[in-house]
């Protein structure tokens, strides 16, 4: 995919009018290089930046901050960058388009900017080589990263990480859920980055929910240390701190991290056991995890029956078990061909 091609796909992706064939290409591309995903989080925080009225500024410190948000050094000897101040207009002389078109042109500049560093940096700088962990549905897996960390990931989740930890930070990317137990280093903090949310610790026990579907929401459970998790539209201040015994989470919808909550820590662990414990949770949440701890495909009569909610608890339960049981619950019947589960309304 070229250059021009991907810009139009972010800037579909970050404007909402991206469609799910695109959002598929760009997914593609995000995957082929970390440093595609470290890109896409500055175009995020540049695009959801507010605009300040009346503010100077200063080129070359903007200059610096594109640089060390997106990981990479800058060649100042080879690089200068003029530093005039700018000056912002005062918003009575610029339409709602007139800004919007800036945060294009804002975006766009820091593509070019980007591209240009890239291609310098890569140069004398060797981008280190990703590995990448992907469970087959009716699967966990269990995974030493290079640190002595470990993780438990669960049926469906897949997590990349490079194969060593040489830089200022460890960086990993989870999409799914994930158990971790990091290694402590106070020198080298840890970073997931799981849809939009960004999950920082130094050494401690925590469970990560990170699913794509529906409001792409984070959820961050505590079992042991102190955790922080914020956007990746937000600086590290504007982020909740989470302790033992407590959880936070953030959605697409409301990038801010929820003030955190008590809660059953083991609840949120039980996964890992296949201990299923749900508490007013919408059905097509439960069919995914049965889709995925089973490899099962589900149809249901109507999209209505989606967001009826399921609560209850089955401990090392078989699947035809707890399928009798939503079936009690939802007034349906069910039958199966192959991994094929098809419910319909009783008569």
């Amino acid at each position: 995919m070229n250059d021009s091609v991907t810009m139009k796909l972010i800037l579909k992706y970050l404007s909402g009018s991206i469609s799910q064939e695109e959002k598929n290409e760009l997914t593609a591309w995000l995957e082929s290089d970390i440093k595609n995903k470290k890109a896409l989080t500055l175009y995020e925080r540049v695009w959801s930046t507010q605009e300040k009225e009346g503010e100077n500024v200063n080129m070359q410190t903007a200059w610096n901050n594109v640089a060390k948000k997106a990981g990479i050094a800058l060649p100042f000897e080879e690089t200068t960058i003029n530093t005039l101040p700018v000056q912002i207009p005062k918003s009575q002389t610029i339409t709602r388009y007139g800004y919007q078109f800036l945060r294009y042109a804002a975006v766009f500049l820091v593509a070019v900017s980007l591209l240009f560093l890239f291609k310098k940096t890569t140069q004398t700088t060797q981008a280190p080589e990703q590995q990448q962990i992907l469970v087959q549905y009716g699967k966990q897996n269990s995974v030493v990263l290079p640190d002595g960390s470990k993780v438990i990931l669960d049926a469906g989740s897949k997590l990349s990480f490079p194969k060593g930890f040489d830089g200022n930070v460890r960086e990993v990317f989870l999409s799914g859920e994930a158990y971790f137990e990091v290694t402590h280093n106070p020198k080298k903090p840890f970073v997931i980055y799981a849809n939009k949310g960004i999950v920082t610790v130094l050494g401690t026990k925590f469970n990560v929910r990170a699913w794509q579907f529906d409001n792409e929401e984070v959820k961050v459970v505590v079992a042991e240390g102190t955790v922080s998790l914020r956007a990746n539209t937000t600086n590290k201040e504007a982020g909740a701190i989470i302790n033992k015994g407590k959880m936070s989470y953030l959605t697409d919808a409301h990038l801010t991290a929820s003030v955190p909550t008590e809660v059953n820590v083991n609840t949120y662990l039980a996964w890992m056991k296949r201990d299923l414990i749900l508490q007013n949770t919408p059905l097509n949440e439960v069919l995914d995890r049965l889709s995925r701890w089973y490899n099962l495909q589900f149809k249901l009569p109507s999209p209505v029956y989606n967001r009826v909610r399921i609560t209850g608890t089955f401990h090392k339960k078989s699947v035809a078990h707890i399928l009798e049981a939503i079936g009690l619950m939802t007034h349906l019947n069910y039958t199966r061909e192959n991994n094929t589960i098809k419910f319909y309304q009783s008569k």
